[in-house]
C-alpha cells in the first residue's frame, strides 16, 4: 500500500553565496507562496503544498543528537497568512531519503503550490529560493538548467541558492512542484569552482511512500 507525500521541505543555513533575483510582492504571486523559516539553530525554506502542510529536507525538520544519536524534531517560525507568526512541526518522513512532512500551527500559508505531471527534461529551467546574503538576507529566487533529470529519485540542476535553501521547492516553468531542494555540490579545477544543485523528486511514482518506509512523528 502507498501513501502520497504531500506536503513542503526546507533547508538549513549554509555558508556560501549566489546570484539570486531579489522578489519582491509585486511579482507574480506564484513567487509570494515561497515560506522561508527560521529555527534555534538554522534558517531554511518549506515548500507549502496545502494551506497548512509542507514539504521540506529531513535535515531541516529533525536533527540528530551527535552523543546519542537520538533524532530529534525541529520546531520552527514561520510568517503565515495576513502577517501572523506559525509554528512548523514535523509529521513524517522517507528514511530512504532527505525529505520530511510538516505541519503549520497557529498561522496559515500565504498560498500553496500544486505538483507537475511530469519530471522535468534536461536543458528544462527550474526555479529554487534562498537568501541574498549581501542584501541583509532578502529572499531571492534563482533559475537553473536541468542537468540530469533522474538519477535513482533525483535532479540536478546548474547551480544553487546555497545558503538557507534547502527544503524550498524545485518549481518548473509553470511554477509547480517537482522536487524539494536538498544540497549542491562544489567542484574546483583551478580557478573554476562548478555548483551543481540537487533535490529529491516528488513528481508521479516518486512522491509515494511505501507504508513499509512510512515514518510518523509520534
Amino acid at each position: 500500500m502507498n501513501r502520497l507525500l504531500s506536503v513542503a521541505l526546507m533547508a538549513l543555513l549554509l555558508p556560501g553565496c549566489a546570484t539570486l533575483k531579489k522578489h519582491t510582492q509585486q511579482e507574480e504571486p506564484a513567487r509570494t507562496k515561497i515560506v522561508p523559516v527560521a529555527g534555534r539553530t538554522s534558517d531554511a525554506h518549506v515548500c507549502p503544498t496545502s494551506k497548512n502542510t509542507a514539504m521540506t529536507a529531513w535535515h531541516v525538520a529533525f536533527e540528530v543528537n551527535p552523543r546519542t544519536w537520538e533524532i530529534r524534531p525541529r520546531y520552527l517560525m514561520f510568517t503565515g497568512k495576513d502577517g501572523k507568526p506559525g509554528t512548523l512541526v514535523p509529521k513524517m518522513w522517507d528514511p530512504r531519503r532527505d525529505l520530511a512532512v510538516m505541519v503549520a500551527i497557529g498561522a496559515e500559508f500565504p498560498g500553496w503550490y500544486g505538483f507537475a505531471e511530469e519530471i522535468p527534461k534536461a536543458g528544462d529551467k527550474v526555479k529554487v529560493s534562498g537568501y541574498i546574503m549581501k542584501e541583509g538576507m532578502a529572499q531571492g529566487i534563482g533559475e537553473y538548467t536541468v542537468l540530469t533529470p533522474n538519477i535513482a529519485g533525483q535532479i540536478r540542476y546548474s547551480g544553487s541558492p546555497m545558503g538557507g535553501s534547502s527544503g524550498s521547492c524545485i518549481l518548473n516553468k509553470e511554477d509547480e512542484i517537482v522536487g524539494i531542494n536538498t544540497a549542491y555540490y562544489a567542484s574546483s579545477g583551478g580557478i573554476d569552482i562548478t555548483i551543481v544543485g540537487s533535490g529529491w523528486l516528488v513528481v508521479g511514482p516518486w512522491r509515494e511512500i511505501p507504508e513499509l518506509f512510512w515514518r510518523e512523528v509520534e
